[in-house]
């Protein structure tokens, strides 16, 4: 008996020892394994470190734009119509430097001041009628003429977002097929610019039916655009707006002009108050004059943009240009430099007029997402010309 409690106990020892036996063998066969994976895990890195090898094509837009500057090396030159102020010799050589800089396209830049878009405009669709080469290579242009040269058929439509560079706001080009021609270089807007040693603060015109008052006659000048005060009429209402205005001219007999000749006679002291453009009022301030800016009833953003002309034998030059102009180094140069405004970037007086109207709970439109409702589709039919006769009318014969 005792024999066989013997033997019954070496049998569990055993089965115990064999237990133990396999356990740590299992442990030990996981042990290599992980160990096994560890070591082979280095032998992955080459294929990790070579991953960018299969990227190092530049992207598309990269690409696009490589193509755009290499072609205009070659093309040399461009020339172009922009607003006045960017013809300076000074600003000229600037510009030309910057591209240089950037793109190391030594393009010689001929710059001449635009003299009326209107104009310009017929002159080219005489020329692309006649099969003639385009005066110019590119034109800037304000946002309410482009479609109207887009209808025309005489600039070239670009893909400006697929040549843009970091930090270019998408919004620098428009989405609607009748303004995406162009793209953005600067900004404007249209209101009261004020001499505030002459107008105090506390009695400054907010609308444009405050210009009504008779204490204005002989001290207002006010713009003779008959393109602005048909939208200006259309956003407004065309009865209330032009009534308004014909009472303003028969009472108070402004100065009416083109925006040039006004500035100059606002500097000269002989009116105080301007209905007009906004881009003079840091220029005279520049020059020593005291000036200041009331937004009214609403804020337009007029964008300028720059448009390729169909038919130009410089085509990338230009498409450069409009590159660059639209990029934060272009917009640092058209506002330090040429002494411009933009919306798209902050630190200059259109920037802070949009913010300033949007606080006073004022309307801002644009010709993008925030166009007013139907205004496209306004100046594109018959009716946007016929409301400019009828104002041009007035104005020529109220007054």
């Amino acid at each position: 008996m005792g024999d066989l409690n013997l033997c019954r106990r070496m049998d569990v020892v055993k089965t115990k020892l064999t237990w133990m036996v396999m356990v740590t063998l299992t442990v030990l066969l996981v042990a290599a394994l992980l160990a096994a994976g560890a070591k082979a895990a280095p032998a992955a890195t080459p294929a990790t470190k070579s991953a960018p090898a299969a990227s190092t094509a530049p992207p598309a837009k990269t690409q696009a734009l490589a193509a755009i500057i290499e072609a205009a090396k070659k093309e040399r030159t461009v020339s172009v119509s922009l607003t006045a102020g960017y013809d300076k010799p000074q600003v000229v050589e600037q510009l030309k430097k910057a591209i240089n800089n950037k793109y190391g396209a030594d393009l010689d830049i001929k710059i001449q001041a635009t003299s009326g878009m209107a104009g310009m405009i017929a002159k080219a669709i005489m020329e692309t009628k006649t099969g003639a080469e385009p005066t110019y290579d590119v034109i800037s242009l304000s946002t309410d003429y482009i479609p109207r040269v887009t209808k025309e058929g005489i600039v070239e439509t670009v893909d400006w977002r697929s040549l843009f560079q970091p930090g270019t706001p998408g919004a620098a080009q428009y989405d609607h097929p009748q303004t995406k021609a162009g793209v953005i270089i600067y900004g404007g807007t249209i209101g009261l610019m004020y001499n505030p040693q002459k107008v105090a603060a506390t009695e400054v015109p907010k609308k444009l039916s405050d210009l009504v008052d008779p204490k204005w006659k002989g001290r207002l000048g006010m713009h003779s655009y008959a393109t602005h005060w048909a939208r200006f009429a259309f956003i407004l209402g065309k009865k209330q707006t032009l009534t308004t205005l014909r009472t303003i001219l028969k009472t108070n007999k402004p100065l009416l002009d083109r925006y040039p000749p006004l500035n100059t006679r606002f500097l000269a002291g002989e009116i105080d108050l301007v209905f007009s453009v906004d881009q003079y009022v840091e220029e005279n301030k520049a020059r020593g004059k005291p000036t200041a800016w009331q937004n009214m009833d609403f804020v337009e953003i007029q964008d300028y943009q720059l448009v390729v002309m169909k038919g130009t034998k410089r085509p990338n030059a230009a498409k450069l240009l409009g590159v660059f102009m639209a990029s934060p180094e272009g917009a640092k140069f058209t506002i330090e430099v040429a002494k411009k405004a933009h919306n798209l970037y902050p630190g200059n007086q259109l920037y802070d007029e949009v913010a300033s109207a949007k606080k006073d709970r004022i309307p801002v439109y644009d010709w993008g997402a925030g166009a007013y409702p139907g205004m496209l589709d306004f100046i594109l039919s018959p009716a946007y010309e016929q409301w400019q006769k009828e104002i041009q009318l007035m104005l020529d014969t109220t007054s």
